[in-house]
C-alpha cells in the first residue's frame, strides 16, 4: 500500500519532493563555499616568488577573498535556499486555505 501512495504522490504532483532538493543543495552550497573560502586563502601560497614586489599584499588580498567566501558564501546561500522555500511554503497555505474553503462549501450545502 506504501509503495502505490508514493507513486501516486510523485505521478500526479500530491506531494512536493523541491524542498528536500533544496535544502540539499544548500548543504552542498555551504560546504562547497567554505572548501572554496579555505582553499582560496592558501592557493598563492606556493606560487609567491619572494621576489615579487607585492608579496605582502597579494598574500593578503587572497586572504581576505577566502575568509570573505567563508562567511558570505554559507549566507547567500542560505539566502537564497529561504526565498525558494518560502514560496513552496507560501503554496502548501494557499492549498490548505483551498481545502478548508472547499469542506466548508460542502458542509453549509
Amino acid at each position: 500500500m506504501k509503495k502505490q501512495s508514493t507513486l501516486k504522490n510523485i505521478l500526479f504532483l500530491n506531494k512536493m519532493y523541491t524542498p528536500v532538493i533544496i535544502n540539499v543543495l544548500y548543504i552542498l552550497l555551504m560546504i562547497a563555499s567554505i572548501a572554496g573560502g579555505i582553499f582560496l586563502c592558501f592557493y598563492e601560497m606556493p606560487n609567491i616568488s619572494i621576489y615579487d614586489n607585492d608579496l605582502l599584499l597579494s598574500t593578503k588580498r587572497y586572504i581576505k577573498e577566502g575568509i570573505a567566501l567563508i562567511i558570505l558564501g554559507p549566507i547567500a546561500s542560505r539566502f537564497c535556499a529561504e526565498l525558494l522555500i518560502i514560496l513552496f511554503k507560501i503554496n502548501e497555505q494557499v492549498g490548505d486555505i483551498a481545502k478548508q474553503d472547499k469542506n466548508s462549501n460542502n458542509s453549509s450545502i
